[in-house]
């Protein structure tokens, strides 16, 4: 499976990868007729799924703050959007990605409740709203050429 990741059309330029079956997951959608947005690794879901599992969510230092997240996301529309569709492709791959790194059924469990918990919240509560001059399907993340610079 091929997916070209970045085009400039001003340099006529294309960055194609392959990327293999067993990452399809990772898929979070079509950008445009030529891109798609690429989510999180393997060890990313697992680093994020620790921590969901050993904090609740709550409003203290030891808990996971949905109140400082879902506050932050609602001011910045591209963090919503970001954090939304990693969170639920996440949540949808939960199993078989925990299941790799043997995680047990009953911590799947806990850490989907929690993920169903803050998405809830992020589809309700805290929905950001897309800016109003946005014209069509704009990029609003940054392209890693761009942090290099």
């Amino acid at each position: 499976m091929q997916f070209t990741l970045y085009e400039n059309p001003l340099r006529k330029e294309k960055v194609e990868i392959e990327l293999p079956s067993e990452h399809k997951y990772r898929v979070l959608g079509e950008y445009d007729k030529k891109n798609v947005v690429i989510g999180m690794e393997d060890k990313d879901m697992r680093d994020l799924a620790g921590a969901v599992l050993d904090h609740e969510l709550g409003e203290s230092p030891q808990f996971l703050d949905l109140e400082k997240l879902g506050a932050r996301a609602r001011q910045d529309w591209g963090l919503w959007k970001t954090c939304t569709m990693s969170l639920q492709n996440m949540y949808r791959n939960l199993q078989a990605v925990m299941e790799r790194y043997g995680v047990s059924e009953c911590q799947i469990r806990t850490i989907a409740g929690r993920l169903e918990a803050v998405l809830d919240a992020l589809s309700t509560r805290y929905a950001a709203r897309k800016p109003s001059l946005s014209f069509g399907n704009r990029q609003w993340w940054e392209d890693v050429e761009e942090q290099v610079r």
